[in-house]
């Protein structure tokens, strides 16, 4: 794809990602998560124009896996970044885990894509759907009382 004055629009995005590689590395204290996230956010609303749907597209499944990462993590969760993207895009199982970490996994990603859709259609997130995503976020993991 060219533009009107004939550059490639992948060599301006290129010199964009490096721009923003060489902006990162003169900091001189430490980013925490947020302002990566801020400044990753930045670079896509800068950027908008030119981004394909495919590139959007796979900007966003890095950001549900770092999503997902994340959140398990913090509850004790051991699986690896990558074993995750292998569970999650790959469906591929990952031998040597506790099954209970398997479904955190899985069921984050499930009650997370559920909240995307809720808020696409406009949905009230209230305490019916509140009980609704945690129900998706137990699943196989905690037995029911009472059935």
């Amino acid at each position: 794809m060219l533009t009107k004055e004939g550059k490639s629009v992948i060599i301006g995005l290129e010199a964009n990602i490096y721009e923003y590689k060489i902006a990162i590395r003169k900091r001189r204290e430490p980013m925490n998560r947020y302002d990566v996230i801020l400044q990753k956010l930045e670079f896509i609303k800068n950027n908008k124009g030119i981004l394909e749907p495919v590139v959007i597209e796979k900007l966003e499944e890095g950001f549900d896996l770092d999503f997902t990462y994340n959140s398990t993590t913090i509850e004790g969760n051991t699986l690896t970044k990558m074993e995750m993207k292998l569970l999650i895009e790959d469906n591929v199982s990952i031998g040597g885990k506790e099954l209970r970490e398997i479904y955190e996994v899985t069921n984050h990603k499930k009650a997370y894509d559920y909240v995307k859709d809720c808020i696409i259609d406009g949905t009230v997130l209230d305490e019916a759907k509140l009980k609704d995503i945690h129900e998706i976020l137990t699943e196989n993991i905690f037995k029911r009382r009472g059935i």
